[in-house]
C-alpha cells in the first residue's frame, strides 16, 4: 500500500482548507473573550538564552514536559529551555536557518524545519536524537502537525528556493513517508 492510499480517504484539500479557515475564528474567538474580562497581557518572566546571538523565529512548547523550542535563526542553533525552573537547557546546533518546529508529545518528537538547506529534522523529545531528516526544497518555514489524520505539514519554497510560489510538504508523522501537495492533489515524494 502506498503512502496516500488510505490517508487521502481521511484526508483531503477539503480537510486542508477547513483547518486553515478554523485558524481567525479560533483568534477571533480568543481575542474577543479577552476583551471581555478587560484583562490586558503582562510580562510574567524573562528566560536568558546565554548562548544565542542575533534573531529568535518560531517556537513551540512541550506543555507536559514544561519546555519551550526556541529557534535562534541567527544562531543556527535551536534552544530548548525548561519552563517550570525559567533555565535553558541545552542547545540542538548544525542548522544553517532553523525556522519552524513542531512538537509532537503523541509521538515524542520534534520536527524542526531548516530553511536554508530545505531539511525537516526530526528529533526525539526526549534525548533530542537525530531520528531522520527528510529533504524537500530550499525554504521549508512555516510547520503544522495535524492529530487527526497524523499528518506533518511544512510550507516550503518561494523567495528561498527561487520561487514565485510556494508548497506544502505532507509527512506521515510516523514513519515519516512524504508528499506534496500540487495542482493535481497529493504527489508522492519518496
Amino acid at each position: 500500500m502506498m503512502f496516500g492510499e488510505t490517508r487521502m480517504k481521511k484526508f483531503s484539500l477539503l480537510h486542508i482548507a477547513a483547518a486553515l479557515l478554523s485558524i481567525p475564528i479560533f483568534v477571533f474567538l480568543g481575542t474577543h473573550s479577552r476583551a471581555e474580562s478587560n484583562e490586558l497581557l503582562r510580562l510574567v518572566q524573562t528566560i536568558s538564552i546565554p548562548t544565542v546571538k542575533g534573531r529568535l523565529d518560531h517556537l513551540d512548547v512541550d506543555v507536559k514536559g514544561q519546555r519551550l523550542f526556541v529557534s535562534a535563526l541567527e544562531n543556527g542553533t535551536v534552544e530548548a529551555v525548561n519552563l517550570e525552573t525559567g533555565k535553558w537547557i541545552r542547545s540542538i546546533p548544525g542548522f544553517k536557518k532553523p525556522q519552524g518546529i513542531s512538537y509532537v508529545p503523541s509521538l515524542n518528537k520534534f520536527f524542526i524545519a531548516s530553511g536554508d538547506d530545505g531539511v525537516v529534522r526530526v528529533f526525539r523529545g526526549d534525548t533530542f536524537e537525530l531520528v531522520d531528516s527528510i529533504q524537500l526544497e530550499l525554504g521549508p518555514n512555516r510547520v503544522a502537525y495535524d492529530p487527526h489524520v497524523e499528518i506533518f505539514f511544512a510550507g516550503y519554497g518561494g523567495k528561498d528556493a527561487g520561487k514565485d510560489y510556494g508548497e506544502v510538504a505532507l509527512i506521515d508523522a510516523k514513519d515519516l513517508r512524504s508528499g506534496r501537495l500540487g495542482d493535481e492533489g497529493l504527489i508522492l515524494l519518496f
